[in-house]
């Protein structure tokens, strides 16, 4: 993003507007952009008109992957322990069925 930012500054005359670049922190988990928020970040910076995303992925060096609508916008997880004696898959009745039946 920084050398999105970089490039319009350089090329400032083939453009017209207010371009904002916000670097959230916490994203993964939205507690970013909702401590942004409640400090004030739409008192200091001009509200959008429109929002351009930009994600770190899993993609080949040099290219540009493009998404409408919601995409990589929050996750959420879900922690699951289970307290059982181990066994095998194919024989659970050996030990607890605990396992097999958190599994399913």
């Amino acid at each position: 993003m920084l050398t999105i930012a970089e490039l319009l500054a350089g090329a400032r005359e083939a453009w017209a507007g207010t371009i904002v670049f916000l670097f959230q922190p916490g994203e993964e988990t939205a507690a970013g952009a909702k401590a942004m928020v409640e400090d004030g970040l739409w008192d200091r910076a001009p509200k959008p008109e429109i929002i351009f995303g930009q994600h770190v992925g899993p993609m080949l060096a040099g290219t540009v992957h493009v998404t409408s609508g919601d995409a990589i916008a929050m996750a959420d997880s879900l922690k699951v322990t289970v307290y059982c004696q181990g066994s095998h898959g194919s024989s659970p009745r050996i030990r607890s069925t605990r396992s097999s039946r958190g599994s399913t």
